[in-house]
């Protein structure tokens, strides 16, 4: 049985958005530095610095619908 994971991927997925806010691109060392989870830890969870990259881009697409789709349903036009 494998341990209990220690972060959660909004954590890191929060992380890749300010790493490439600050500096335009995503290194792993990067969110290693903003989060504190380890390198291996993110390895394990994304498998590659493409991979976080990946499902951060994902995570960030479903919100976007999640939003969408109830303003959309609401049958109300929304100013912000």
């Amino acid at each position: 049985m494998g341990r209990k994971s220690n972060f959660k991927d909004e954590d890191a997925f929060a992380a890749v958005g300010a790493a490439l806010v600050e500096k335009g691109s995503v290194a792993i060392h990067d969110i290693v530095d903003i989060t504190g989870i380890s390198t291996g830890s993110l390895y394990h969870r994304f498998g590659s610095r493409e991979g976080l990259i990946a499902a951060t881009w994902l995570d960030a697409v479903r919100k976007f619908q999640s939003k969408f789709l109830t303003e959309l349903m609401s049958g109300k036009p929304s100013a912000g």
